[in-house]
């Protein structure tokens, strides 16, 4: 993952700002409706926070938000919109996911667009930081995975877009089903700028089953895009249309009683 820390801070460089978008209160409200099946929820992290803005909704809605991001343009960033966020908090913390820790644990941990950067095994030591070390007893963990069937066929898509200071990219999404990671590559057109380029790991639900082995969680429910819930697994070599039109899935994620991992950083 060593290209993560300069790939997302020029992005955020190129294309992001300091606002809250539709987008973001739209995603804030299907995270709250998770948050309100708990019988409690006074703490909520975000892996990935990126601009800040989907914190800065759910604070709008009442929720105190701890929001984690490595790059420091985006740092910047939510630390403009935590500053006028409410009547939730929240708190910004510049820092690797992989090695931050906490005093206290939350009831709801969230990791959207994003979930699938590393190996397999960055991805399992992650979901076993989340349900060991931070995630309450009752409390609840939602990953937006990325699922390799649409993705396969967006295989060489390219599309344009308008950069901050005016200038045009183009986005090309490439599909390497050897490894199951789309990469997706931004370059400047007409100019000397350097393409960068992205990676993601794509999952099926058998796959995203099988990675939460030995973390301290297991599965609550898998829903669709639209938040329907989602049968048994699929075989590899046969989705659902519905799932194999979308761009992936999300796994709503419980602390596993049965397992035997130690705990650590009791809540206070």
């Amino acid at each position: 993952m060593d290209w993560a820390l300069d790939y997302y801070t020029q992005q955020s460089r190129t294309f992001a700002r300091a606002r809250v978008t539709e987008a973001h209160r739209s995603i804030a409200a299907r995270l709250d409706a998770w948050c309100r099946e708990l019988p409690s929820c006074r703490r909520v992290l975000e892996l990935g926070s990126g601009n800040g803005g989907t914190a800065a909704a759910l604070a709008a809605l009442g929720r105190d938000v701890w929001a984690v991001e490595l790059n420091p343009a985006d740092v910047a960033l939510a630390r403009q919109l935590a500053a006028s966020a409410g009547p939730g908090a929240v708190h910004v913390v510049e820092g690797d996911f992989y090695e931050v820790a906490w005093p206290f644990r939350f009831d709801f941990v969230y990791y959207w667009d994003g979930f699938g950067i590393g190996s397999d095994d960055d991805q399992r030591r992650l979901l076993r930081r989340i349900g060991t070390e931070w995630l309450a007893p009752e409390g609840r963990a939602l990953i937006d995975v990325f699922s390799p069937w649409r993705w396969r066929e967006r295989h060489g898509e390219t599309s344009v877009h308008a950069a901050l200071d005016g200038s045009s990219w183009q986005r090309q999404v490439t599909f390497d089903d050897s490894c199951s990671r789309l990469v997706d590559t931004w370059s400047p057109l007409g100019s000397e700028g350097s393409s960068r380029s992205q990676t993601i790991r794509c999952y099926t639900l058998g796959g995203i089953i099988g990675l939460l082995e030995g973390t301290g969680l297991r599965v609550d429910r898998l829903l669709g895009m639209d938040g329907r819930v989602l049968g048994d697994p699929v075989r590899e070599d046969a989705p659902s249309d519905y799932l194999a039109a979308t761009n992936g899935f999300f796994a709503l994620l419980a602390p596993d009683t049965a397992s035997s991992a130690p705990e650590s950083a009791p809540r206070p």
